[in-house]
């Protein structure tokens, strides 16, 4: 490990090790568990959300101030908000397929997607349901969260389509205990985000990371800023 990496991650992996080819189930398995020191998930752009170096910026939140809270919360270390390019012409996930399941082929539909919205700029893709193109699902490989009227939304996991991360998990277990907000898990529309206060994605790799602003194409929602890019 280098002396100060900015964080750690552990990753479980179960691989298929059988000496057998062919299509079908391996006729053995390996579980083994990678450390590794990681950096920051998502890369400078150079665009207005993501000015300024990859530093955390450094935030107070008062009791009472935007949400509700029990807690008084100082000196919290937030990494610079990042822009989203939510797209219709690509999907995650689609019901009664592997979407809410870890698994490393889930990443695959991601690639072609990612790869497009970088190069015009954007941090990464927000993903829509694939069935309407009208609900919001993962952030590229991430949970996304917005506010809503002093209430935490998040898309909700019953349709098979999005990961049920701890990562997740744990917010969702925070917001309602520790801070007592109202936690709204339920189908999240993309019209809804003009009315949210504030936004961010989740996950191992990205931790909490704010989200600036999401853009629509041509003809569909108009953008939306969050927070202190609005």
């Amino acid at each position: 490990f280098p002396q100060n990496p900015t964080k750690r991650t552990a990753r479980p992996v179960l691989f298929g090790s059988g000496a057998g080819m062919g299509v079908g189930p391996s006729s053995e398995y390996t579980f083994c568990v990678f450390c590794t020191p990681v950096g920051s998930y998502f890369k400078s752009t150079g665009k207005p959300d993501d000015e300024g170096s990859e530093e955390a910026d450094k935030v107070t939140l008062e009791k009472g101030e935007a949400l509700p809270s029990k807690c008084e919360i100082e000196n919290v270390a937030l990494p610079p908000p990042i822009s989203l390019r939510a797209m219709k012409r690509f999907h995650r996930a689609a019901e009664g397929m592997t979407g809410g399941i870890k698994a490393s082929g889930n990443y695959a539909p991601c690639f072609k997607a990612s790869k497009e919205v970088k190069s015009a700029g954007f941090n990464e893709v927000l993903f829509l349901d694939s069935k309407f193109d009208e609900c919001v699902e993962e952030a590229g490989a991430s949970n996304f969260f917005a506010v809503i009227d002093g209430a935490l939304h998040t898309p909700d996991t019953a349709r098979g389509t999005i990961l049920p991360g701890v990562t997740r998990d744990s917010i969702l277990t925070l917001a309602k205990e520790e801070l007592g907000l109202e936690v709204v898990e339920a189908p999240l529309r993309s019209r809804q985000l003009h009315a949210a206060s504030e936004a961010f994605c989740c996950g191992t790799g990205a931790a909490v990371t704010p989200v600036g602003s999401v853009n629509f194409e041509a003809g569909d929602v108009q953008a939306v800023k969050f927070g202190k890019a609005a």
